[in-house]
């Protein structure tokens, strides 16, 4: 994978298990505005209910569904059209 999104990656992993959900919720968003994963995106999801922060944890997980709905639809319609 990327050397920096690794880094960055651990860094928000070890701040949620060391229960700094607040930090990791940071680092998570700004690792997210440059990289997309759904590990990724489950564990920010994660550490915001963690925070009670219900309404951010569900956008979250909404926008990962809308764009995996979106892909699997996409291919779908190719699958149609071969």
């Amino acid at each position: 994978m990327n050397p920096d999104f690794d880094d960055r990656l651990e860094q928000a992993v070890s701040l949620h298990r060391s229960g700094q959900f607040a930090q990791a919720c940071e680092h998570y968003a700004a690792i997210r505005s440059n990289f997309e994963h759904p590990g990724l995106t489950i564990n920010h999801a994660r550490a915001l209910f963690q925070l009670k922060r219900y309404d951010e944890a569900l956008e979250v997980l909404g926008a990962m569904i809308e764009g995996a709905g979106a892909h699997f639809g996409a291919l779908a319609a190719s699958l149609r059209g071969r």
